[in-house]
């Protein structure tokens, strides 16, 4: 679906206090009658601080289980350290977390890697309420959630790992490649012969919902506590509805 959206509307919407502005993108994710509409609000305030609200509706309810939902995007070369509040101090997923508990870690894009033997999907840390991505003089960027979220900071893209068979073959760019997830569906992996080597149905995203979530980009000078600075508070933000959850049943 990422590779077939299609930006239906763009929309910039000044704050009622004119320092704010919205930039509202309207989306088609997919192709064809099932192409499903997503939004994606930045308000961006002029201390650089960016609130990202999204929102995604599969179109129908037969489509496939959605593998993530989420975005990604790439910062400049040099951008190594990694601090981040959430479960740790290795990689773990909606469905294999227990063991990794929630504390403040520190660790570098390079050790965010897992060596598996065939690259694959990688990384992930989850129930995260901040990470702080920065460069050798302390400089970076805050990705603060609303409540939580999921990331990964790598250096090489999904499709990389997806392409390539053995880990000697990546080629590792220079660049950090942050995906930023709402959630991702289950590892699985019961057995490796039979229905229960899936998800289970708890741990998967299903199509019949729409899925809304916000996290806050900040600029991190050198020296600035990424802990302190993710609490800052923005005023009244309108938040979907029901927040808790995050999720709003379609009534398919």
């Amino acid at each position: 679906a990422t590779y077939n959206q299609q930006i239906a509307k763009v929309e910039t919407v000044p704050g009622k206090d004119n320092k704010t502005v919205d930039v509202i993108f309207t989306w088609k994710v997919g192709s064809g009658p099932d192409a499903s509409d997503a939004l994606t609000t930045y308000t961006i305030y002029g201390t650089g601080d960016i609130v990202l609200w999204n929102r995604l509706a599969p179109s129908t309810p037969t489509l496939p289980l959605i593998p993530q939902v989420g975005l990604t995007f790439a910062m400049p070369e040099g951008f190594e350290e990694v601090e981040y509040y959430g479960r740790g101090p290795v990689e773990n997923y909606w469905d294999r977390k227990r063991g990794s508990h929630v504390g403040v870690y520190s660790t570098t894009v390079d050790d965010m890697f897992t060596p598996y033997l065939k690259p694959q999907e990688m990384g992930n840390r989850s129930d995260v309420r901040y990470a702080a991505i920065r460069n050798a003089s302390g400089a970076g960027l805050l990705i603060s959630g609303m409540p939580k979220f999921e990331f990964s900071a790598l250096h090489y893209t999904a499709e990389e790992l997806g392409a390539k068979g053995h880990a000697y073959e990546l080629e590792k760019n220079p660049k950090t490649f942050v995906r930023l997830n709402w959630g991702m569906q289950g590892v699985g992996g019961d057995d490796s012969w039979s229905q229960r080597g899936k998800p289970h149905p708890e741990f998967t995203l299903p199509p019949h919902r729409h899925y809304m979530w916000m996290a806050r980009l900040s600029p991190l000078a050198p020296g600035e506590d990424p802990m302190v600075k993710s609490k800052t508070q923005f005023g009244d933000i309108p938040r979907p509805d029901p927040w808790e959850s995050q999720l709003e049943d379609k009534g398919y």
